[in-house]
């Protein structure tokens, strides 16, 4: 019976989070041989997944920190692999796990593949210094990888261009249409009267929240009917609580509205109080709103960037997103016809159709995982 290590550690928000309890919870129920040992950001929090084939095993504190990472990779790891007998390892982390292990590595780390860009730019001196020491990292072990998942393949061009990779396998993240459907009614109390656009997002400076600063302040001077509902708290970065001080101070609260963190089965009431998804980001792997956007049937209102593009394809109001007001123009005329708004929720709906959903994704994951510990074998 095949051992495989799943590194989940730093999957703790959002869609990394979401991608690692569905691979979980199919795995629980699948048929197969394979035994599966589990790091995770929270092992009480996922003890619900533990079967017969399904260990989760609770690891020490540092061995989550951000400043300590080194440790986990070299120092943790390795002992797990020996401890447990691993064969394989299946890893949702951002950089691979040193070592001779067969590893199959699921590549959603987007500053990799945009190792420049004004991504970059948003980053303090400390998170610039922390991710140049990842990106080192990721391109020293890089190659011991047996394969690489990317999800688009725009990810696959740009990992091939960049570092020369030929091990890459497009396996597109899953959309879970079953999360999106099974909620709880509940009312976010939105200002009546007014176009609500949704940016449901954790705080990272990469997610460019900041140009929603100059949107509103011009929505405020020409007394525009527009809202800008954000999901942010305050402990989630010291820019997140800049962010909401000024949005306080300058009066702002009613253009930018934050109503804080959102589980996932508050999501779906959520997009439909809501008008469309607006999106400034600056960098992205793939992104689930913009999923969700074309599923609830909301326009997407987006940065013109090749990584958007790459998702929505013709389904989006693409901007500039560091010119606040070729953004508001975006939506101003777009919202100016009422026909703009249902061509392009149709294109969404058109551009959902061609999307893998979880079945299709996490058979071929398990055929990547007979591959790595069947290397003699073909291609399936």
């Amino acid at each position: 019976m095949p051992n495989i290590l799943i590194n989940g550690v730093k999957s703790k928000t959002g869609g990394g989070k979401s991608i690692l309890q569905t691979y979980l919870r199919m795995a629980k129920s699948e048929k197969s041989n394979f035994r599966y040992f589990v790091l995770t950001p929270d092992a009480e929090e996922y003890k619900i997944f533990e079967s017969d084939n399904i260990t989760v095993i609770d690891i020490p504190n540092f061995a989550k920190s951000n400043v300590l990472f080194l440790l986990l990779y070299h120092y943790y790891f390795p002992k797990i692999i020996k401890e447990f007998d691993i064969d394989a390892i299946l890893n949702y982390g951002d950089i691979i796990i040193p070592g001779k292990t067969p590893q199959l590595y699921n590549f959603d780390w987007a500053y990799a593949a945009y190792p420049t860009g004004p991504s970059w730019d948003c980053l303090s001196k400390s998170e610039r210094f922390y991710y140049g020491l990842k990106i080192y990292l990721f391109k020293k072990y890089i190659y011991s990888a047996t394969f690489i998942m990317v999800q688009t393949p725009l990810l696959l061009k740009r990992l091939k261009d960049i570092y020369g990779l030929n091990n890459l396998e497009v396996v597109p993240n899953a959309i879970s249409l079953d999360n999106f459907r099974n909620r709880d009614e509940h009312h976010f109390n939105l200002p009546d009267g007014r176009t609500k656009l949704l940016y449901i997002t954790f705080y990272y400076p990469h997610k460019n929240i900041e140009i929603f600063i100059d949107i509103a302040r011009a929505i405020k001077t020409r007394n525009l009917p527009y809202t800008l509902v954000t999901t942010l708290a305050p402990e989630q970065h010291p820019m997140a609580a800049k962010f909401l001080n000024i949005v306080q101070t300058e009066g702002l609260e009613e253009i930018i509205f934050n109503i804080g963190p959102v589980p996932m089965h508050h999501v779906a009431p959520l997009f439909e109080q809501c008008d469309g998804l607006l999106m400034p980001t600056l960098l992205e792997s793939f992104s689930g709103s913009y999923v969700e956007a074309m599923f609830h049937q909301k326009p997407i209102f987006t940065s013109d960037m090749d990584f958007a593009r790459g998702v929505c394809g013709e389904a989006a109001f693409y901007f500039d997103p560091l010119d606040a007001t070729d953004i508001l123009a975006t939506v101003e005329q777009a919202f100016s016809a009422s026909q703009n708004i249902r061509d392009m929720v149709d294109r969404g709906t058109v551009q959902l159709s061609t999307m893998w959903d979880w079945e299709r994704v996490f058979a071929r994951t398990q055929q990547l995982l007979v591959r790595i510990l069947n290397p003699t074998k073909t291609k399936p």
